[in-house]
């Protein structure tokens, strides 16, 4: 049996990893818990040690259920929780942003050596900015500091030493 006493928890990985070794866990309900055991183990409030303590009793004193239990974790970690998921869904979200992102071409230097910056970022900007909604118009509204210097929205030079 696994024990999991955490005020605060992200994504319980040692939970992960005690439901890979069949163990029943006993957990609190913090972060991602509930949703990482799906069932397979006994929750309990966080910052209750009563409740934390009459849970393990429980399973200490039921081997069955602790065996059923462990062995219900191990499937489901089997089947959510190994390396080839986690590559299969990263793959996936890769894919994803990948198809949504434009492509972009590489601008040389004379040496033939590519400018990483020779593109400010707002020319990635997915929309084209009209008269009123661009930020110089935004700037000559009402309540803007009118003593900031206000540059042209024409290009941006490359960095010194990139040409």
């Amino acid at each position: 049996m696994t024990v999991l006493s955490s005020v605060v928890e992200g994504f319980p990985i040692g939970l992960v990893e005690a439901m890979l070794c069949g163990r029943a866990t006993v957990s609190t309900d913090v972060g991602a818990v509930v949703e990482v055991i799906g069932g397979t183990g006994l929750v309990v409030p966080p910052r209750n040690p009563r409740a934390l303590a009459e849970a393990c009793v429980a399973l200490l004193r039921d081997p069955e259920r602790r065996a059923r239990l462990g062995a219900a974790a191990r499937a489901r970690a089997l089947e959510l929780f190994t390396v080839e998921q986690n590559i299969e869904a990263f793959h996936g979200i890769y894919l994803e942003i990948v198809s949504r992102t434009p492509v972009r071409r590489v601008v040389l230097d004379q040496a033939g050596e590519p400018l990483p910056f020779a593109h400010p970022a707002e020319a990635h900007v997915p929309v084209r900015w009209s008269a009123s909604t661009s930020p110089l118009a935004a700037r000559s509204a009402p309540g803007w500091a009118m003593d900031r210097p206000v540059r042209d929205a024409g290009p941006v030079p490359a960095p010194e030493g990139a040409r």
